[in-house]
């Protein structure tokens, strides 16, 4: 810190550290040895801490008897005891209750967590990116998901997200998937989408202080905004390398047809109509050039060869590949033909 604020910081600790030290009896300066390292203290002649270092002291230092004979006392400290209920016998509250705080094995799991944040945050965005390029619901979808729920879950524990980011970040998602599958090319619903789902990421990592006013603070989101920027980047080179390369590797041979169909294999793009090869009907529609025509009781859907024919007008089938029936008008001179 500047060096102003460091000092004023020191001289407050420094004056509280002295009237403790005074109101217990203790010698104010051997108090403010330990805030002040410009403070030499001696004991007669002795040196116990010199100038440029602060005090510190062991128990058996701090239990070290001084002053005249018949004023003999402790230095800072009357005696070390084994444990808390000794403690609380020698200051006469034997039957308090001990209340005591352990890490649980899902808070450590919780932490853990929390430091990979960047990674399960690579992990979720790249199986969300996948699944929205890939038709259909599959793995990419479901271990981004677990991802993403994995972040939250253990950044709850920890006590940094609420169940609000949840719904935030499900909120996004919905709007990002407007703009992808409902309103293609409208920008504000995927705007909105990436902002509250980068906002909920955030601020699940953000520390909060229970009973505090809710507000983000540089000095606060300095760290988590480093661990959503490296989570985005990672997710963006993974996303980079699987558009590349996973699609000709086997780990992505399931996400892409690599077999032709052809017609030696037994497929068929469409079923051939030759059955209406040479008929004769009647325009249902104008043709200019593709419209409806009838044959008999049965409508189908036929093309010129690029001419236009008025409704009710006879016509003959010329050609038929696949499903596309070529006629032309039946006229006097077509039928001599």
């Amino acid at each position: 810190m500047p060096e102003a604020i460091e000092e004023k910081t020191v001289s407050a600790v420094s004056a509280l550290i002295r009237a403790a030290a005074q109101e217990s009896g203790h010698d104010p300066q051997l108090a403010e040895a330990m805030v002040r390292r410009e403070i030499e203290y001696k004991i007669g002649d002795e040196v116990i801490s010199k100038e440029g270092q602060l005090l510190t002291l062991t128990n058996v230092e701090a239990e070290r008897e001084v002053g005249e004979a018949g004023e003999r006392r402790h230095l800072i400290s009357e005696g070390t005891l084994a444990d808390i209920p000794a403690l609380l016998d020698t200051v006469g509250l034997t039957n308090s209750k001990i209340i005591t705080l352990e890490v649980t094995s899902v808070e450590r799991l919780a932490r853990m967590i929390a430091a990979a944040s960047s990674l399960l945050l690579m992990a979720g965005l790249l199986g969300i990116y996948i699944e929205f390029k890939t038709p259909g619901f599959g793995l990419p979808g479901i271990l981004g998901i677990a991802a993403i729920a994995l972040f939250f879950w253990g950044h709850h524990i920890a006590g940094l997200a609420g169940m609000e980011n949840v719904a935030l970040f499900l909120l996004g998602l919905i709007f990002i998937g407007i703009e992808v599958f409902v309103l293609p090319g409208h920008a504000i619903p995927g705007v909105v989408g990436i902002t509250l789902v980068l906002y909920s990421l955030l601020s699940a990592m953000v520390e909060r202080v229970p009973g505090s006013a809710w507000k983000l603070e540089m000095d606060m989101i300095q760290m988590p905004l480093l661990k959503l920027a490296a989570g985005i980047v990672l997710a963006a080179i993974a996303g980079a390398f699987v558009v590349r390369s996973l699609p000709r590797s086997r780990a992505g041979h399931w996400l892409v047809l690599d077999r032709a169909t052809t017609v030696n294999e037994g497929y068929t793009g469409a079923t051939a109509e030759t059955s209406f090869l040479g008929q004769r009907g009647t325009t249902a529609t104008q043709l200019r050039p593709s419209g409806g025509a009838l044959f008999g009781d049965k409508r189908v859907d036929v093309i010129t060869s690029g001419e236009f024919i008025d409704a009710n007008t006879p016509i003959r089938v010329t050609s038929v590949s696949g499903n596309r029936i070529v006629v032309e008008a039946d006229t006097p001179s077509t039928e001599n033909t």
